[in-house]
This record gives structure tokens, sequence and C-alpha cells, in this order.
């Protein structure tokens, strides 16, 4: 054989085995990557479920922003309601107590209102209840069904003949 055939054939093997080294290492990347892929995938599809939960937390609370903004409203409405009374003692002694319509001067709107009572537990629970005379001197509620029977000098005052007394009148 001659020596340059065997230098070209040593180097034919040498590229061969260099190729070969080449190609594993290249399987070797590929397996690599390929596991990389997948845990990037699986860490993006974690992300993207995490933001759906993300999203629709938003969305719930913006949903109970809602609410909770006209909670506050009514909140609002009823305090400014209830400023146009004032806890009156409507039979002295007996501890009845109902919320009062405030003077025509003191109130800021609908001043003509007719003068009248509000049952105080209704009022304070977030109702407003006008008590209602029978005449004799009795009140009853008409949501909770409450009935007072005011003391002797509150049942002469009441909705028939002294209707002005019970409302801070002459």
């Amino acid at each position: 054989m001659d020596v340059s055939t065997s230098i070209a054939s040593a180097l034919s093997s040498v590229n061969a085995a260099l190729e070969m080294g080449r190609t594993f290492i290249g399987m070797r990347d590929a397996h690599v990557t390929a596991a990389a892929q997948r845990e990037f995938g699986e860490k993006l599809a974690g992300a993207q479920a995490h933001l759906l939960e993300i999203g629709a937390a938003a969305i719930a609370q913006q949903g109970q922003i809602g609410v909770l903004a006209e909670r506050v409203r009514e909140l609002e409405a009823h305090a400014a309601e209830k400023q146009r009374y004032v806890l009156a003692e409507v039979s002295a002694g007996r501890e009845f107590f109902a919320y009062r319509l405030r003077n025509a001067v003191e109130l800021q709107e609908r001043a003509d209102e007719t003068p009248h009572f509000v049952c105080q537990p209704c009022f304070d629970g977030g109702q407003k209840a006008v008590l209602v005379g029978n005449g004799s001197g009795t009140w009853e509620c008409p949501l909770c069904k409450f009935i007072a029977r005011p003391g002797p000098a509150a049942a002469q005052s009441a909705p028939t003949g002294g209707r002005r007394r019970l409302f801070g009148g002459a």
C-alpha cells in the first residue's frame, strides 16, 4: 500500500469520526433543545393559566366594586334622608320614640312636606315607614306592625285635635 493512500484513508476515517461526533453532538443538542422547548411550553401554559385566573379575579372584583358603589349610594341617600328628621319622644314617660320631620325652616328641600312621624326601628334599619294614627291616640307602623299607645298627655295631642303640638308647633 502506498503511504499517500494510507494517509488519505486515515484522513477519511478521521473525517468520518469527526462527522459522527458532530452528528452525536447535534443529536444531543436536539434532545436538549427539545427538552428546553418542552419545559418552556409548560411554563408558558402555566403562565397563561395564571393570567386567566388573574383576569377572572379582576372581573369579579370589578363586579364587586359596582355592587359596593351602589350600596354606598344607597347609604348616602339614606343618610341624607335621615338628616331631614330628628328623634323625638312621642309619649312622655313611656319611652316611645319616633323620628319627626324637622320644621320647614330647618329643611333645605321638600320643606312643604306634611309633618309626620317615622317608625324609629324601621328607619334605623333602612326602611321609611310613616306612623299611622287611628284618631284615638294609638300609632301603628305599617311595616313592623308596632303599636304605640302614648301616655295621656301625648294622647290629647294625637292626630286629631293636637297634631301641631306633637310636631313642634303651638
